[in-house]
């Protein structure tokens, strides 16, 4: 005579539009409520641990903030696709209302942290205006933010005011700084301005500009010259950098600003709405 097994239990008839909405809000957790919860806790826990990314590279970032969005808005999909599946589950310790409060707030406060961590190391901002010829309003930018910064000659700057507005490095602390028509020298030594190739222009994604090459160290980016009689002669002390936009004829943004003035290095655009393109550095290394 066999015997017949019964697991006794309390059933859940899942409702998939709740347990979409469940994960739409917290990731995981229509996971659990449709009876997996190790499912849940994995994309929880992937999704978060995507935030703490200290590379400065670009792409890295990028493609970090992109697996971040994706487990988002996997997760409610994923969740739905269980629910329908199963229609009903027999409630046990992982998948009752008491572990799914417990695990809303672990959620709640991984978020949190693993999101503190990655604002304590970037920025994200929408450009507000133009910076030709690379930088267009609209425009989202990576910062790159540090407690003790050192930067180099050839990177972006953000400063640290109203606008955030941003400068090209020309001058480090300790050099001393000169421009006569059109040309900046650095303890003398002139930049050295090129033409560009056309595979590098399209790799800077240009707007509509007469655009030069301009070589500092191991960058190399395009700036708009300025042709006038415009002379300048400074020496940088301690803690001071000399900045100035790539359009050089914008003279109002010449300035020598201290290291506790700079906001963040501007690593790229990670996305330009206008052009509709990704990842678009500011400069390039130099060959």
């Amino acid at each position: 005579m066999s015997k017949r097994i019964i697991i006794s239990g309390r059933e859940r008839r899942l409702n998939p539009l709740l347990s979409s909405t469940m994960s739409l809000l917290f990731t995981g957790t229509g996971e659990i409520y449709s009876g997996s919860p190790l499912r849940g806790i994995t994309l929880s826990l992937l999704r978060s641990a995507s935030l703490l990314v200290k590379s400065s590279y670009l792409t890295e970032v990028f493609i970090a903030l992109l697996f971040f969005a994706f487990i988002t808005f996997f997760s409610p999909l994923y969740a739905l696709f269980l629910s329908m599946q199963k229609k009903k589950i027999v409630i046990s310790a992982l998948s009752s209302v008491r572990f799914t409060v417990l695990f809303i707030t672990f959620n709640s406060a991984i978020t949190i942290i693993s999101a503190a961590v990655f604002f304590s190391f970037f920025s994200v901002i929408r450009v507000g205006q133009n910076y030709p010829p690379i930088i267009e309003p609209g425009d989202f930018a990576l910062i790159k933010k540090s407690e003790n910064p050192v930067y180099k000659s050839g990177e972006m700057i953000v400063l640290k005011d109203e606008n955030l507005n941003l400068a090209r490095i020309i001058g480090i602390p300790g050099e001393i700084i000169s421009s006569e028509k059109g040309r900046f020298s650095v303890d003398r030594s002139e930049l050295p301005l090129s033409i560009f190739t056309e595979e590098e222009l399209n790799k800077f994604s240009l707007t509509d500009y007469d655009v030069i090459s301009e070589t500092q160290g191991e960058f190399k980016y395009p700036v708009i010259q300025n042709k006038s009689n415009y002379k300048l002669n400074i020496s940088l002390k301690d803690g001071r950098y000399f900045a100035v936009p790539d359009d050089r004829n914008d003279l109002a943004g010449y300035a020598a600003v201290k290291t506790s003035n700079i906001y963040g290095r501007l690593e790229g655009l990670l996305f330009s709405s206008k052009r509709v393109k990704l990842l678009i550095k500011p400069f390039r290394r130099a060959e």
